[in-house]
């Protein structure tokens, strides 16, 4: 098993993790370029304190936030399939339980899938799911466990993802504070590029394209949020 999945516990995709990095990044950088506007002409040793701060506090508040919502969204889910489980399970015949299924089945199914199936192939899986279903007890959903490794690895992947960017402003003494920011934008751009590139290996491919799309539609995120105010 890979170290990855490890630490994840099965909880959590590595590409929904590493998707959290990209959040971070995109914070990171927002906090950075406007506050280093706003803060333009003060002390550079106060403004690279300021930033340091507001980096670190924004995508630690940002991280429990995001920490939250997966936590919820992992119960709920959770929870509906231990409780489809208990329906099928309990269902009076084998044909009941499999109907059940297939209804299940349909809305849980995306447009490609549903687009490779045809009705014959959904009954198939359909009856395989009860089947399976009704001939063992459902597992319980691991929720205090679940819960504190989403957190974690949540919380864990936003501030990562800023420290970089509070790194390139460490260097202030060598290359000066505008260049620190130029740096810092540039090391979020690579960043950008590696999670898409690491998204995009994830599906199976390794196309260069998908880093640079993915660093493209950082940019322009980021150009909309700091026009909007930040």
């Amino acid at each position: 098993m890979r170290l990855t999945d490890r630490i994840l516990g099965g909880f959590m995709s590595p590409q929904d993790a590493i998707i959290e990095g990209f959040f971070g990044v995109i914070m990171a950088l927002d906090v950075s370029n406007f506050m280093r506007l706003a803060l333009f002409g003060q002390d550079e040793k106060a403004i690279i304190f300021a930033l340091s701060v507001a980096i670190f506090g924004c995508n630690l508040a940002w991280g429990m936030a995001d920490a939250l919502v997966n936590s919820l969204s992992y119960y709920y889910d959770e929870t509906r399939r231990y409780v489809f489980a208990l329906k099928l399970r309990g269902a009076n015949c084998d044909e009941e339980a499999a109907k059940e299924a297939c209804k299940a089945l349909e809305e849980a199914m995306t447009d490609v899938e549903s687009d490779i199936l045809d009705a014959q192939g959904k009954e198939v899986m359909a009856r395989e799911i009860a089947r399976c279903a009704r001939a063992k007890e459902p597992r319980k959903p691991e929720m205090r466990r679940a819960i504190l490794t989403i957190s974690g690895v949540t919380i864990f992947m936003n501030v990562a993802a800023g420290l970089p960017i509070i790194g390139a402003y460490l260097l202030d003494s060598v290359i000066g504070i505008n260049a620190c920011t130029l740096l810092a934008n540039i090391i979020g751009l690579v960043m950008l590029f590696l999670i898409g590139y690491y998204q995009d290996r994830g599906i199976g491919r390794r196309h260069l394209w998908a880093g640079v799309s993915m660093a493209l539609l950082g940019l322009v995120l980021l150009s909309i949020i700091i026009a909007l105010g930040g």
